[in-house]
């Protein structure tokens, strides 16, 4: 399969989990055009990790949202994937298979679901349950998830990119503004491993709440720009065990 993608991950300090992501992506029947790391000023080895893997390496900012739109502005394909530095592809023939269930739909831009290998029960239920929800509701209410999201590049370039103002659900309202110049969808032929470390750190009830909160707002189409609800880029989070 003949493909033109640009991966794009924002960076900082992931010296940890960058590599696990990057031999997911070393191993697929399907290789992207190019792989750009946006890297917001890690003081840990992410920078010679990534120029290892042969990773063009940028500026970042201190959010996802900015070093997505700063990895967008140098990526050379029609077709971006911006991807968490935490997650990790499934098995060889992620890309072949999401790529194939993206052309086939005819999309503009869609999100992945979500699996995680380790954690507790309840993260398990967790997760499958916000599977099912996305995509029961995905025709009327836009779940975006920052972790793993395609979009055709001039979709991405007409609405402006990545609100950075935004402080949490800017991979929401990125794809609720997506939508209306294209059809948007979750993929289901491959979900993508997600880690639970945001979860272990700020707690599950806290992250639950934050979720929801957000959700209202956006509903109402207040954006989150003031800082009523904290985020960090550089929590330092730990190693998950095996």
């Amino acid at each position: 399969m003949q493909t033109s993608l640009s991966i794009v991950i924002p960076t900082r300090n992931e010296e940890a989990y960058l590599p696990l992501l990057l031999n997911s992506i070393a191993i697929q029947t399907v290789q992207p055009t190019e792989i750009i790391v946006a890297d917001a000023q890690s003081h840990d080895k992410t920078r010679t990790i990534a120029k290892k893997y042969g990773c063009i390496v940028v500026e970042g900012g201190n959010h996802p949202g900015i070093g997505r739109n700063k990895g967008a502005a140098v990526a050379k394909s029609s077709l971006l994937l911006f991807l968490d530095a935490d997650v990790t592809l499934p098995d060889k023939h992620f890309l072949e298979e999401t790529l194939k269930e993206f052309k086939s739909k005819d999309l503009s831009a869609a999100c992945c679901l979500a699996m995680i290998t380790r954690g507790k029960a309840i993260d398990r239920f967790g997760i499958e349950f916000s599977n099912f929800y996305f995509v029961a509701t995905e025709k009327f209410v836009k779940h975006g998830v920052g972790y793993c999201t395609f979009i055709l590049r001039n979709i991405h370039e007409q609405i402006g990119g990545y609100d950075e103002k935004i402080i949490v659900g800017e991979d929401i309202d990125y794809v609720t503004r997506a939508s209306k110049l294209g059809k948007f969808r979750f993929l289901i032929s491959k979900k993508v491993i997600i880690s639970m470390r945001r979860y272990e750190v700020e707690g599950r009830m806290k992250l639950f709440f934050k979720y929801m909160y957000t959700m209202v707002n956006l509903l109402f189409s207040r954006k989150i720009i003031n800082g009523k609800i904290s985020y960090s880029f550089n929590h330092k989070y730990p190693k998950e065990n095996a």
